[in-house]
């Protein structure tokens, strides 16, 4: 069955609902250089990226699965692409989500970005395969995880296999492009992209526009 993403938070595992690396470099931006600013959300979910909901902010939520939280301003990729001219942005976080965008909407972000602008965004660096016990504690729930790389298409098949008291276990899956470093240097360009590496096969990319 098909992943439904207003269920997001009761279905995944607790890894990837947690605060990480990336929400403290966020936080830590906004703290050391407070000023007003022009910030995008992309593909923030349900309670959007919590670490931009700050008075000085201005946050726009971009999330073609779900609306937006209150604090956001809702908008569609068309409008961003419709608009280059009035959607400069100071900071754009993509929290989890660069490797659900085409290359196309990758090379859009950097686009959009005002002079001296900072796109930030979680990824991991290689297309491991693995299978594992996971816990959601929202709904108190168990399951597996897999994830298998489909060198074809580019991209990663995710699997997530439920009890079900009624009969076979349910499982949810969807597919995610795996989008190599080099390809992100390619597509991030006219600035400069900082790489910090973290736990086994997951980075922090800050791209500096100029």
């Amino acid at each position: 069955m098909q992943l439904v993403w207003k269920k997001y938070r009761e279905i995944f595992p607790d890894r990837y609902l947690k605060e990480n690396l990336l929400d403290a470099r966020v936080k830590d931006l906004l703290e050391k250089h407070p000023r007003k600013r022009r910030c995008l959300d992309v593909g923030g979910g349900l309670l959007g990226t919590t670490a931009l909901n700050h008075p000085d902010n201005k946050v726009w939520g971009l999330d073609t699965h779900v609306h937006p939280p209150d604090w956001q301003k809702p908008i569609s990729w068309e409008e961003v692409h419709k608009n280059l001219g009035e959607y400069h942005f100071d900071l754009i976080v993509a929290r989890g989500s660069i490797a659900y965008l085409a290359k196309s909407q990758i090379r859009l972000l950097a686009d959009v970005l005002c002079f001296h602008g900072i796109l930030i965004f979680n990824t991991f660096l290689q297309p491991t395969e693995f299978t594992r016990e996971f816990t959601n504690s929202t709904s108190e729930t168990k399951g597996t995880e897999t994830t298998k790389f489909l060198a074809d298409k580019g991209k990663i098949q995710h699997t997530l296999t439920l009890p079900n008291p009624k009969g076979e276990p349910k499982q949810i899956q969807h597919e995610f492009h795996f989008h190599p470093e080099g390809t992100l240097r390619s597509l991030l360009k006219h600035g400069t992209l900082e790489v910090t590496r973290h736990k086994t096969n997951s980075a922090l990319f800050e791209f500096h526009k100029n």
